[in-house]
């Protein structure tokens, strides 16, 4: 039987080299020792006296210590007695502490399926990636003046709870008109939903219209966090099949209930749908009674006067759920989305944000709201859309002079990345080590497939958004040493 651990006292367990009182260390020394099983319920301690000589310590260090101890109930110090840790003070020791099995939920079970997301690698030199729009071409002075005036003209109803689950009214007209201008969008403030970011978005139409015997279709490839949220709901998630003109209309008798599409700009391969397909999902959907979740990510940025419309912007029957960010509007911290949701659905759609958690804070919506009244994101979006055509165009003639027919592009219409197919028989793992050992930041579209089994060896998303021209020919300089 292995024998018992007990509290030896000495100067060694105190550090005078740190910034932390000696009292607060002694007081740890004892907690931690009760909480450990170290001293038992009803033991007797030494004196103060027998404490402040063991530990080298003045005895009114001692009594501090022991006077928190006696206060937070650790201990009981009984006159002309001495101290006793407290009767009812009962911690295992550590070495019979036993792991407690918490009761999960079905989706917290579903959770423990998928691995997290956030990597630790490095920061590369050059990065690809394209959730990064140009941080360098952010108006931040302007920024910062609109979020300075709304600092110095703090208001109560700005420190108070938020009163609108759904967002500021003003704000969510700003977003309104915004649609209408840039996506052809006609809606109402009230069909606007705020959300924190586009997870967030999609978890909550996850919630509102799937369970556990729903099926929901995402396209294949597609935006594979869109795929694992959905599927947390339990819902049966099935891959929708991609040709040239975007999503493939189903044929198959299944009960869908929910799709799930990025029509504008295609994520990964940046195809654009072509409006005889948009016609043929939305007869499809209403004939099926489907709803449809189209998630707009960066179609802001398209080649042209005036972007193609959103699919929205088709539909005459409510069957569209429109999902917006400001990633690439402004910048991804803001972590600012949006939903636009058919009039018949607002109410339980703000049920479910006032139930469901805070918006982001007043202060932040009026600085936004600001910005745009101003004319600051107008100005803004103007300038992006002239910097990511010429970046767009540089990375797509420097990879068509480095790789020539050894590399197939598409999405060179749209956005703030376009998708790379590499002739190459290098392995994905040994692309990306040898493109980090580069200083080159690569994402692999492998992720994005339902089937991993499917994924086209050397097949890479290329984000160009924050990279400026020198940047992206340094860059693919780099990457042709990573496929030689």
């Amino acid at each position: 039987m292995p024998r018992r651990r007990t509290l030896i006292l000495s100067e060694k367990l105190l550090n005078r080299d740190i910034n932390e009182s000696l009292s607060d260390q002694i007081y740890g020394v004892f907690k931690n020792a009760i909480q450990e099983g170290l001293l038992l319920p009803g033991a007797k301690l030494p004196s103060t006296r027998e404490i402040s000589e063991q530990l080298g310590v003045s005895r009114p260090t001692v009594f501090a210590s022991m006077d928190r101890l006696s206060n937070e109930g650790y201990i009981r110090v009984l006159a002309g007695s001495g101290m006793y840790i407290g009767e009812y003070v009962k911690f295992e020791p550590e070495n019979e502490r036993g792991s407690f099995s918490a009761p999960l939920s079905s989706y917290a079970q579903l959770l423990c399926g998928h691995k997290s997301s956030i990597s630790e690698t490095r920061e590369p030199e050059i990065a690809f990636f394209p959730w990064r729009p140009a941080f360098d071409q952010f108006p931040k002075v302007e920024w910062a003046r609109s979020l300075g005036r709304e600092a110095r003209n703090l208001d109560t109803e700005a420190m108070d709870h938020a009163k609108e689950p759904q967002g500021s009214q003003s704000l969510r007209k700003r977003i309104s008109q915004f649609v209408s201008k840039y996506r052809g969008i006609d809606c109402s403030e009230d069909q606007v939903i705020l959300t924190m970011g586009l997870n967030n978005a999609i978890d909550l139409v996850g919630r509102l219209h799937l369970d556990s015997n729903s099926q929901v279709l995402i396209e294949d490839p597609g935006y594979h966090l869109a795929r694992k949220i959905f599927g947390l709901t339990g819902a049966v998630v099935r891959p929708g099949a991609l040709d040239g003109e975007g999503m493939l209309v189903p044929r198959s008798k299944s009960k869908i209930a929910l799709a799930y599409l990025t029509p504008s700009h295609q994520f990964p391969t940046g195809i654009t749908m072509s409006l005889r397909r948009r016609l043929e999902i939305l007869a499809w959907a209403a004939a099926n009674n489907v709803l449809i979740a189209e998630d707009d990510y960066d179609s802001e940025y398209q080649i042209g006067s005036k972007p193609q419309p959103a699919l929205m912007s088709l539909d005459k029957k409510g069957l569209v759920l429109y999902a917006g960010t400001f990633n690439q509007l402004m910048f991804p911290g803001l972590s600012l989305g949006y939903l636009i949701v058919p009039a018949g659905l607002v109410e339980m759609y703000v049920l479910a944000k006032q139930f469901g958690g805070e918006p982001i804070p007043q202060q932040m919506q009026n600085a936004i709201c600001g910005f745009i009244e101003l004319g600051e994101l107008d100005r803004h979006i103007r300038r992006q859309q002239l910097i990511y055509a010429e970046r767009r165009q540089v990375l797509s003639e420097e990879l068509r002079k480095a790789f020539g027919k050894r590399v197939q592009l598409s999405g060179l219409d749209t956005g703030v990345f376009l998708l790379a197919r590499f002739k190459a028989e290098i392995e994905e793992q040994e692309v990306i080590e040898r493109a980090l050992a580069n200083g080159i930041g690569l994402v692999s579209t492998r992720v994005f497939y339902q089937n991993p089994a499917n994924w086209p060896n050397g097949e890479y998303i290329l984000g160009f958004g924050n990279l400026s021209p020198e940047l992206i020919r340094e860059g693919v300089v780099r990457l042709r040493s990573v496929f030689r």
